[in-house]
């Protein structure tokens, strides 16, 4: 299965549709022979592809005969592709010696074409198989080589995903001070050009690594912000994995009804998506579980579901793990020779595992060995051709093999440390490139950063010097009246003056409320707890709330609820924003008209079901050219309501950062003359 991936995410392989093939091959072997030269050996390039991911046996028997072929015609960029083809077949096939082998043949005439792309695929592949044969620093040397390259072409998503493989690299040698580095760097890169599905995989590593230094409360951030995307991105395999991981914190924190509930959700999507080596190892945690609560019962049937999986697809490390659970379950209910067979097959599967990566080591030493013994019997061969031919006197040739030595050896000295020389350069100017890109994304960063907060503090100034103090203003002016003249007024100018007062005050408060609502959401003082949420009550009890003035307005309010699901929200917050959305419609609607107020699901398709709330009224509308500016902190915009309802502008920016806070978004639609329509979606539970 780790070989599975490792093809599917690094090396390059053609894919025809498995409906097209068996016509299209039986074509193309009809017209091989009566073909020569460069026809040949088109006809041999596509019968390679069509055979590789099926027959890499087959594949490759085409290709080492178009190697002859192209190295007659000279042609060097088709001959650098047929030698990488050759690499990914022996990768496919299992024999890794010889698969680098050809692919450092394809690298070498790939960079005497500087043919930079290839280069960059071909060095990637180098890199998979050092990493899948457990040479971590030849892999290294590969990939950083690799990100050289993609510096040079610019490429922010090839260069963070081969940050992201280095990182993996030095998790995997438990070098996790460079891992945490790298993978950071990599989140950088991804989180520029908004890939999510890299950004998820980057949270994920990073979680591994801190799993790994036993920080298991960092684990879990890292591990629930790369499940929170997953799940946005609907990645049911990532999803899978990292519920799994989860589980395995939970656990080792004793929170196994927590890892309990990870772990299931896990199986039901592995199942779903057929992922069977997830599924085994899934399974056996479970029975881990199990067996720590005692439950014997169920820890034994989650072994032999892992195992019936395990043996029929040759999972020898899940099986091992099995083995091993079931040995000890049985040893703590009393069944000592159900314990000892057990043991007995973990021994044997261990033995098998071991006797496994001792054959693969040995293959590669033998690859190497032959690979060296055939380079020293053509050295040897061409060394006495060359004595034959020369025909010089012993004591002449040995004076001249001992200059030419000399000379060569300086010459290879002076070639070695310039080329050391210009490595190292290569190497400490592709560090410093990427550490000036960073430092250029976080100045950027930065600069946005402090232009947001200057426009913010200028607004907060701005309301306090203005919207504030003008409502003071009349609030102090008919309360100094009542003060000085109360002696003097009629009851009737007191009452008009008292609701004056009382009219200021109000709307001073509500000013304020959302001035300090919205100084809290700037700070980042507001923490969100999302939970389940009835809209449709939430709606009725900001009616009630507003009846007066609905009523002195003669304003006609309704409401339609056309969903079952809740929504998952803030309720703080979405009590905010349904408010003041409410009173801004009540304030642009003339006396007479009509606002209503709909709940229903989300039409169009997005990462995870949504419910959209709707705010319709008839009332003055909004022209084209002032709706961009509603949102818009620089942009002083404010009207007053139609009986002179003052207001700040504040309360839209303050529903449009609360409805994003909650993962949903915030439309608007006017006509002015008939009326406003204000809606915004919510995660639905």
């Amino acid at each position: 299965m780790k070989k599975l991936l490792l093809i599917i995410g690094l090396l390059t392989l053609s894919y025809v549709s498995m409906a097209q093939l068996p016509g299209k091959i039986d074509s193309l072997e009809v017209l091989l022979p009566e073909k020569t030269g460069v026809e040949r050996s088109e006809i041999l390039m596509q019968l390679s592809g069509l055979y590789q991911s099926s027959n890499p046996q087959k594949s490759l028997e085409y290709d080492l005969e178009n190697v002859e072929i192209q190295k007659n015609l000279g042609s060097i960029k088709n001959l650098s592709g047929t030698l990488n083809n050759i690499g990914i077949s022996y990768y496919l096939m299992g024999d890794y010696g010889k698969s680098m082998d050809y692919f450092e043949q394809s690298l070498i005439l790939r960079e005497q074409l500087n043919d930079t792309l290839n280069i960059v695929k071909t060095l990637n592949n180098l890199g998979v198989i050092a990493q899948t044969s457990g040479d971590f620093t030849k892999a290294l040397e590969y990939l950083n080589r690799s990100l050289i390259f993609k510096l040079d072409l610019n490429d922010t998503l090839s260069i963070a995903k081969t940050l992201n493989n280095i990182g993996v690299i030095y998790k995997d040698v438990n070098n996790f001070d460079d891992a945490g580095k790298f993978l950071n760097q990599a989140l950088d890169f991804y989180q520029a050009v908004n890939n999510f599905s890299g950004i998820a995989a980057a949270y994920n590593n990073l979680g591994q690594v801190f799993e790994a230094l036993k920080l298991s409360d960092s684990a879990l951030v890292y591990y629930q912000k790369s499940l929170e995307i997953k799940r946005q991105i609907n990645d049911e395999r990532g999803i899978g994995n990292t519920l799994n991981n989860l589980g395995m914190i939970q656990l080792s924190k004793g929170l196994d009804k927590a890892a309990e509930t990870y772990f299931m959700e896990c199986v039901n999507i592995r199942k779903r998506i057929g992922d069977n080596f997830g599924l085994a190892s899934t399974l056996n945690n479970l029975g881990n579980l199990y067996f720590g609560r005692k439950n014997y019962s169920k820890a034994e049937a989650m072994f032999f579901e892992s195992n019936d999986i395990a043996t029929h697809e040759n999972l020898l490390g899940i099986q091992q793990r099995n083995y091993a659970g079931l040995s000890r379950l049985y040893e703590q209910t009393g069944k000592m020779n159900m314990a000892f067979t057990y043991y007995k097959k973990y021994a044997e599967a261990r033995d098998s595992v071991f006797d496994m990566d001792l054959k693969n080591q040995i293959a590669d030493l033998k690859v190497k060995y032959e690979s060296e013994k055939s380079k020293r019997e053509n050295e040897m061969l061409r060394q006495e051709n060359e004595i034959k031919d020369l025909k010089i006197s012993n004591g002449q040739k040995e004076r001249m093999q001992f200059i030419t030595g000399i000379i060569s050896l300086f010459f290879a000295s002076v070639l070695i440390v310039l080329f050391l020389q210009y490595w190292n350069n290569r190497k400490l100017n592709a560090q410093l490139q990427l550490h000036n890109r960073q430092l250029e994304v976080r100045v950027k960063e930065r600069t946005r950063e402090l232009e947001e907060a200057n426009a913010t503090k200028d607004r907060f100034f701005s309301i306090i010097a203005h919207d504030l103090k003008g409502p003071f203003n009349g609030l102090l002016g008919f309360a100094d009246l009542l003060f000085n003249d109360f002696e003097m007024l009629s009851e009737q100018k007191k009452k008009e003056f008292s609701g004056f007062i009382k009219e200021s005050a109000s709307d001073i408060y509500k000013l304020l409320e959302n001035l300090l609502e919205w100084a809290s959401s700037q700070t980042g003082r507001i923490q969100l707890s999302p939970e389940k949420l009835d809209v449709a009550e939430i709606i009725s009890e900001t009616i009630k709330a507003n009846q007066l003035m609905l009523h002195n307005k003669r304003i006609e309010i309704s409401k339609q609820i056309n969903t079952s699901h809740l929504a998952l929200a803030d309720e703080d917050t979405i009590k905010v924003v349904i408010r003041n959305l409410l009173t801004n419609a009540i304030k642009f609607t003339p006396k007479g008209g009509r606002i209503n107020f709909t709940v229903e699901d989300f039409p169009h398709e997005t990462a995870g079901r949504k419910i959209i709330i709707k705010l319709k009224d008839t009332g003055v509308g909004i022209k084209n050219s002032d709706i961009r500016n509603l949102f818009n902190l620089k942009e002083k915009f404010k009207s007053p309501g139609t009986e002179k309802e003052s207001g700040t502008g504040l309360g839209l920016i303050l529903c449009k950062d609360f409805i994003e806070k909650n993962g949903g978004e915030l439309f608007v639609e006017s006509e002015p003359g008939v009326g406003s329509t204000f809606s915004f979606t919510l995660p639905a539970a």
